[in-house]
């Protein structure tokens, strides 16, 4: 379908992805009055959303950030491709339930400090390359960082209009299927890189 403004999007389908042929906003603060009335909604029930080189957009200002459900997305229903949703409240776990066709790789963002705005977040399951590395990483004495993980990499970047900004902020990141590397339980052996 052509890109435009839905007031709600439900992705609950037993088979099958939902592909997108161009960019899609969900977004609530059409009017004050609207806020939480249950519409203008993004729906992860079951089946993937494939952005296919585009970007699902949810929400459009703080009066309208738009709700994502459930508010802990599941493996079952997630976004292949660029996600992009207002973020608008501090100590807030912001979702961004993004993975590839295959894997399930979820980022949660929270800042104690914040200017609020948009984040785009898309999981990228191609290798980041090794370019900068070796590092020491000095808070953890002579671990030297010389490898990226071959199965892909999260992009977290903000757009050109109404961009959030924190200098200040926490991710979580859940990399199912990364076998490219051992992650030793028994010490702190994986970093995340910016």
């Amino acid at each position: 379908s052509g890109g435009g403004v839905d007031r709600e999007i439900d992705s609950d389908k037993t088979t099958g992805t939902i592909i997108l042929n161009n960019n899609v906003t969900v977004q609530e603060g059409f009017a004050a009055s609207n806020a939480d009335n249950g519409l203008f909604d993004l729906t992860l029930t079951s089946g993937n959303i494939n952005a296919n080189g585009n970007t699902l957009i949810l929400g459009s200002s703080a009066w309208g950030p738009g709700t994502l459900n459930p508010a802990i997305p599941t493996s079952a229903s997630y976004i292949i491709g660029k996600f992009q949703r207002w973020v608008n409240a501090t100590g807030t776990n912001w979702q961004f339930p993004v993975g590839t066709a295959t894997y399930y790789r979820p980022a949660v963002f929270n800042a104690p400090a914040l200017t609020t705005g948009f984040l785009i977040v898309e999981f990228t399951g191609t290798p980041p390359g090794n370019t900068g590395l070796p590092l020491i990483d000095v808070t953890a004495a002579t671990l030297t960082l010389q490898n990226t993980f071959n199965e892909g990499y999260w992009n977290f970047s903000v757009p050109v209009t109404n961009p959030a900004a924190s200098t200040d902020f926490n991710v979580d990141l859940t990399g199912t299927g990364f076998t490219s590397f051992p992650i030793l339980s028994t010490e702190d052996s994986a970093r995340v890189l910016r």
